[in-house]
């Protein structure tokens, strides 16, 4: 399965190669690479593993979204994997949880952005469309308080607690491909 072709407005939020942008070749200091996010500290990537797998990762704060009315958060991942698109928005977050489900929750309820992205995708009744949200953080949830912020804005946050990389040396970048797909 191959991914959509975006429209044009979205090809200059791709992260590339080294994290430059297509339009302007300037860097983009939320690209991680060509498939990856990194925000003060914190980083998060997505690597498929073999030739049916693809991604793409799109900076969405500050670049697509540029609306500073709305929240936003910060990247989205689309990955491909046999008849299945994974959609995949994450917000980097030190430890304001709250913030970031808000966030995330107004980048799929309320930007039209996103929900042109979900319409393209959909056109392909071949495709089976899977939604997730991740936060990155260095914080602890209680799994009460992750209840609760799933409940009022009725979608599930996965949290991904990643130790700052100056805290440990070992700490290592989280691949979301391990959270999506079970071998």
């Amino acid at each position: 399965m191959n991914l959509p072709e975006l429209p044009e407005e979205f090809n200059c939020c791709v992260c590339v190669k080294a994290g430059v942008c297509v339009d302007t070749g300037k860097r983009c200091s939320l690209c991680f690479g060509s498939n990856g996010f990194q925000e003060k500290g914190q980083q998060v990537k997505l690597i498929p593993q073999n030739n049916d797998e693809q991604v793409k990762a799109i900076v969405l704060d500050g670049c697509l979204l540029s609306d500073d009315s709305k929240k936003s958060c910060d990247g989205l991942f689309l990955f491909s994997k046999a008849s299945k698109v994974y959609i995949v928005l994450v917000e980097l977050k030190g430890t304001h949880i709250e913030d970031a489900c808000d966030q995330l929750a107004c980048v799929k309820n309320e930007h039209q952005e996103y929900v042109d992205l979900f319409k393209l995708i959909v056109n392909d009744k071949k495709v089976k469309i899977i939604e997730r949200f991740f936060i990155v953080t260095n914080a602890t949830v209680s799994s009460r308080e992750l209840r609760r912020f799933n409940k009022e804005h009725n979608m599930r946050f996965r949290i991904i607690t990643n130790p700052r990389r100056k805290r440990r040396q070992n700490s290592t970048t989280p691949d979301l491909r391990k959270f999506l797909v079970k071998n």
